[in-house]
């Protein structure tokens, strides 16, 4: 409901859309039916951002699995595009759903679309309502939270849609300054002196295999875990072989703080960084100062991962 409002905790950094996009492209697909097909056009000259990454992510993400449901059974193609667009004062079109006007100027877009059977003007004029859905199950949260990020951002939001021709998410963003090199692109891993093994708990299997693959490229172990229990098994045989435990929060069976719990009870040196979907204090609350080594929110970049895994190795528990 905060991100609803717009009053969600946000932390704003330069950031490039485009290096967004395709850094989370494979996360996208394999979240994606096979009979949809994900395509990106990017704009090479794009601007940056001042915008909170791992929201930006989220809407990037809601937006793409709207649109491949919204295709459903027959199949299709979702489309991301970067681009610029000069605003006008008279381009009142563009602020329709998010409800804030903009200065005229020059703005990023980031557009999700898709050709799939469209929707209605009556659905359109109630599918940032909270709790509305058009599908069978479901809380209908994803497009709300997602005007709740616009509006956090002061951007735009418009919908283009009609039955039979699909539908066109377009937002807006006012670019911030440049950076370059390796700034743009979040940190890069410093060269480990030794091998790295990384304990995964998570029940998302999508969050597993894309942790897997990003972080073996980075010479790093991972061994998978699917729910506490077994993260906690894992670890009794095998914790004098894992440098780090990347733990998710909301899983069945034991939650993120009851697997801490009993990870600690085996080693209190343990270096665990808890991953959540929340903002890190409401994520963290529950630990007080119990020793968890760091913290990333979901959804997160390849290069954020990386970064906070070796600045987790380079500490100790406080």
């Amino acid at each position: 409901m905060l991100a609803y409002s717009g009053r969600g905790h946000f932390v704003v950094r330069p950031t490039d859309f485009n290096a967004l996009v395709r850094e989370n492209l494979p996360l996208l697909e394999v979240a994606l039916p096979k009979n949809v097909r994900l395509e990106a056009r990017l704009d090479p000259d794009l601007p940056p951002v001042e915008a909170d990454v791992g929201q930006i992510q989220q809407v990037l993400m809601n937006l793409v699995i709207n649109a491949a449901e919204a295709i459903g059974e027959r199949g299709g193609r979702v489309t991301v595009a970067t681009g610029t667009r000069e605003v006008a004062a008279a381009d009142a079109a563009l602020w329709q759903a998010s409800g804030q006007p903009l200065a005229p100027g020059l703005y990023v877009s980031l557009e999700v679309s898709d050709n799939g059977p469209g929707m209605d003007p009556g659905t359109i004029d109630r599918i940032f309502e909270p709790f509305f859905t058009t599908k069978f199950t479901g809380r209908g949260l994803g497009l709300a939270a997602v005007l709740g990020v616009v509006r956090g951002h002061r951007g735009a939001l418009s919908v283009d849609s009609a039955p039979g021709r699909g539908t066109v998410f377009r937002l807006l963003f006012a670019p911030g300054r440049r950076e370059t090199g390796a700034e743009a692109l979040g940190v890069a891993s410093p060269h480990r002196a030794a091998p790295v093994t990384l304990l995964l708990v998570d029940d998302e299997e999508v969050v597993r295999d894309m942790v897997s693959e990003v972080l073996a490229s980075e010479g790093v172990k991972v061994l998978c875990a699917a729910d506490g229990a077994r993260g906690v098994e894992i670890f009794r045989e095998r914790r004098r072989e894992i440098d780090v435990v990347l733990l998710d929060l909301s899983m069945p069976g034991l939650s993120g703080e009851q697997t801490y719990a009993r990870l600690y009870e085996i080693d209190p040196s343990v270096k665990v960084i808890l991953s959540s979907g929340y903002d890190h204090q409401e994520a963290t609350r529950r630990f007080g100062n119990g020793g968890l080594t760091g913290f990333i929110q979901k959804p997160y970049r390849p290069q954020q991962l990386v970064a906070e895994i070796d600045r987790c190795l380079r500490r100790t528990a406080p």
